[in-house]
C-alpha cells in the first residue's frame, strides 16, 4: 500500500477535508495517515522536514499538495523557552 499523510489543524475546514479524503481514497491501494498538529505538536518537525508549510496538506510520493491552505505550520511549533534576560532587555 502506498502511504498518504494528511496534516491538518483540526478546524472545521480541515475536518471536512479529512472526512472527504477518507471517503475518496481507495483503501485497498493507499494507507491514509491523518495527523492533527493541534493535538500532536511533536509532529510539526516531521511535517516541516517534508516541506509542509500550510495546513491542510497531503504528502504523497514525496510531493506536498496543499488543500485549501489557510494555516501556516509555524503557528503550531512549540514555544521556545529562553533562559536569562529577554532579547528586548539587552
Amino acid at each position: 500500500m502506498t502511504p498518504i499523510t494528511l496534516y491538518h489543524d483540526g478546524c472545521s475546514i480541515c475536518v471536512a477535508v479529512v472526512e472527504s479524503m477518507d471517503t475518496l481514497i481507495d483503501k485497498t491501494r493507499f494507507a491514509l495517515r491523518v495527523v492533527n498538529l493541534s493535538e500532536r505538536r511533536e509532529a510539526v518537525a516531521e511535517a516541516e522536514a517534508l516541506h509542509v508549510s500550510r495546513l491542510p496538506s497531503l504528502v504523497f510520493g514525496g510531493q506536498v499538495i496543499e488543500i485549501d491552505p489557510h494555516a501556516p505550520i509555524s503557528d503550531f511549533r512549540a514555544p521556545e523557552w529562553h533562559v536569562g534576560p529577554s532579547p528586548e532587555s539587552l
